[in-house]
């Protein structure tokens, strides 16, 4: 594949070896693995399709191990027995780790955190600041701030409680330019 080991440094290639000079020679990603039925990878390939399943089943394994979602060695029954025990143990915050899924109640009983807007009056209207954990959308028209409210929760983040969380901070972000005016260089 010509991304695993950018993807998955770690993934043990050698089990697989007979079936990756197929899938490099016909420039299969990771992502196309994960994404494509298996029988048009097994078409373009020309390779078994329960090695195929084989190989798939263990790159998903591999990518939910490396970012902590779900456990990768253990069937679906066992993981929500064990999740099923913790929230009768009363201990909500190891279940909310072990997967993604989480009802109201696993969701309301976590502690609060927040990230202060570095406004007082923003703080008390957003019952102490933007939320973490969870998925934010800032929107406006152009212009309106969002790009330097976004940099001032980049720096609350890095500030120690009650401010902040005390941790790094990164932001991705993708801006879409518009051409509102033609080029004068342009030639029509």
């Amino acid at each position: 594949m010509t991304d695993l080991s950018q993807v998955l440094p770690d993934f043990p290639v050698a089990q697989y070896a007979r079936l990756l000079p197929a899938i490099e020679k016909n420039q299969l990603t990771v992502t196309d693995l994960l994404t494509l039925e298996l029988p048009e990878i097994g078409k373009r390939t020309q390779l078994p399709l329960l090695d195929i399943k084989r190989l798939c089943n263990a790159l998903l394994a591999a990518l939910h191990a490396d970012l902590g979602v779900g456990a990768a060695n253990e069937d679906k029954g066992k993981v929500e027995g064990k999740q099923k025990q913790q929230r009768n143990k009363g201990n909500h915050s190891s279940a909310g780790r072990s997967s993604l899924r989480q009802s109201g109640t696993e969701l309301l009983s976590r502690p609060w955190h927040t990230i202060s807007t570095l406004d007082t009056s923003l703080d008390a209207a957003l019952d102490g600041g933007v939320p973490t954990g969870y998925i934010t959308e800032i929107t406006g028209e152009s212009g309106a701030g969002k790009t330097q409210f976004l940099l001032t929760l980049l720096l609350s983040v890095q500030l120690p409680p009650p401010y902040g969380l005390g941790r790094p901070a990164l932001i991705r972000s993708s801006v879409l330019w518009k051409r509102t005016r033609p080029n004068p260089l342009s030639t029509a």
